[in-house]
């Protein structure tokens, strides 16, 4: 078996105190490698269980994503989301950096081992943890989302498989999202403790209804990326080149 893709994320924190984190994804199929650690009774499958799990207890003893992020938030439980941390997310290509609150930089990281936890809701953002972006933006995360899905279409296409460019099957997607984050910010609420965590989920939250209002508006930013395309193309279908 080939070595799992390892990306590291450290918590410089105002007292000296620093945290690290680090995620080993299976190169073959992007899966989380688990904790081996006993995890907590939050992450019970059926404690504050989404409304929208297809999962079973009998077979899925422990929710994957609360799974995933439970020794991090149990960590921070105490520490206020407003606290200043300096973070680097160091990745095979290159390293990150950003000084920001404890819950964007919590968010970066919960982002990254929720999609790739097991989740039935949450597997289709997978692929995008293979080039993962740290800290990213409303307008990051919108362009990100609908190119990973469009590629999968263009995947399907080529073997044959049924596929669409239309984007009404990714909104339905982030409304399943949606229901994950707001069952794992449940699940946090109820190990006590300050809010560092819940807002981190609550920030991902955020960012999943956004994305969903711009689908339904037919993605506006395009309109600001590609504004060459008003105009008329050559006979060829492309612009000629200036």
């Amino acid at each position: 078996m080939s070595r799992p893709i390892e990306i590291t994320y450290k918590f410089h924190l105002p007292d000296g105190r620093d945290r690290v984190h680090l995620v080993q994804l299976r190169r073959e199929t992007l899966a989380l490698e688990p904790d081996p650690a006993e995890p907590p009774a939050w992450t019970a499958l059926d404690q504050n269980k989404c409304r929208n799990c297809t999962l079973e207890a009998r077979t899925t003893p422990f929710c994957p994503p609360a799974r995933a992020v439970a020794a991090v938030a149990d960590h921070f439980k105490d520490a206020p989301s407003h606290t200043v941390t300096r973070t680097e997310v160091i990745t095979e290509d290159r390293t990150y950096g950003k000084q920001c609150s404890l819950a964007e930089a919590l968010g970066s990281l919960f982002g990254l081992v929720m999609a790739t936890s097991g989740c039935p809701q949450l597997d289709f953002l997978r692929p995008m943890a293979r080039f993962h972006l740290p800290f990213a933006s409303v307008e990051e995360t919108i362009v990100r989302a609908t190119s990973f899905h469009l590629l999968r279409q263009y995947h399907r296409a080529k073997r044959g498989w049924p596929e669409s460019l239309g984007l009404e099957v990714l909104a339905e997607r982030y409304h399943d999202v949606t229901a994950v984050n707001q069952g794992l910010a449940q699940r946090i609420r109820a190990i006590g403790g300050k809010d560092s965590g819940r807002n981190a989920v609550v920030a991902l939250d955020v960012f999943a209804k956004m994305l969903q209002m711009e689908l339904r508006d037919e993605l506006p930013i395009l309109d600001e990326l590609f504004p060459d395309d008003d105009r008329p193309a050559t006979s060829s279908g492309y612009l000629p080149v200036a």
